[in-house]
């Protein structure tokens, strides 16, 4: 039987407004198919090397060759504005994050998917009013933090999809991992499809490399530059 009330989310990770704004434009752009996601991506990963003080040499350099192909003048422009708003290394860290994580909502939907309280974005999993969290008693390093989040998630009634978004495969940490973990037995806890992925904006091979250094095995779908391709296509 459908229950849409079983799940629910609550946003509570914050953004600087203008890096809002920013994500719902590029959510709204990927909503349609693009064949230059990969590209796009590959903007995203080399942005990982970047600090502000070096920025607008290297986007000038990278859109130089983004935008020597037809048809993109407007992503590249959105990607110049996107960059320019940022003031400091934070700031460029913030942003990168963000706008793969716009990818993923413009492939279910953009944003007037975000109206609904079955769709979360940066938002606590509420489980028939019982947030799901994640407590941290390792402390292994400065990293080991509790969470109480999932970068995006969806919930139909029947299925519940929930989608961790790093830039880098480096990214993906214990806190991620756990509370990505501790979401799941919960959800099984109560008999709950679902399914969990880890998105990055790299190879599938890159990805899978990082997820057996972490001894993940099978526990999460892996989505790469091609997998998101094809889920902006279709």
């Amino acid at each position: 039987m459908v229950n849409p009330d079983l799940l629910s989310f609550v946003r509570k990770d914050e953004l600087p407004e203008k890096f809002v704004n920013v994500v719902h434009e590029f959510a709204d752009h990927f909503k349609s198919p693009r064949e230059y996601v990969p590209d796009f991506c590959t903007i995203l990963t080399r942005s990982w090397r970047w600090n502000h003080s070096t920025l607008q040499d290297k986007l000038t350099t990278c859109l130089e060759r983004f935008g020597k192909h037809s048809g993109r003048k407007k992503i590249t422009e959105m990607i110049r504005r996107a960059f320019s708003l940022c003031e400091n290394d934070d700031e460029l860290k913030i942003l990168r994050g963000a706008l793969l994580e716009a990818l993923v909502i413009g492939c279910h939907g953009g944003v007037q998917t975000l109206s609904s309280p079955n769709v979360g974005w940066g938002a606590q999993v509420i489980l028939r009013n019982n947030i799901i969290r994640y407590r941290c008693t390792k402390k292994i390093d400065d990293n080991c933090r509790n969470r109480s989040t999932v970068d995006f998630g969806i919930w139909d009634g029947y299925h519940g999809k929930f989608f961790e978004c790093k830039v880098h495969p480096d990214g993906i940490g214990c806190k991620e991992i756990n509370y990505l973990e501790t979401l799941s037995q919960t959800l099984k806890e109560n008999n709950i499809s679902h399914e969990l992925f880890l998105v990055c904006a790299e190879s599938i091979d890159s990805i899978r490399q990082r997820a057996d250094i972490l001894g993940l095995g099978l526990k999460f779908k892996l989505i790469g530059t091609k997998e998101l391709q094809r889920m902006v296509a279709s």
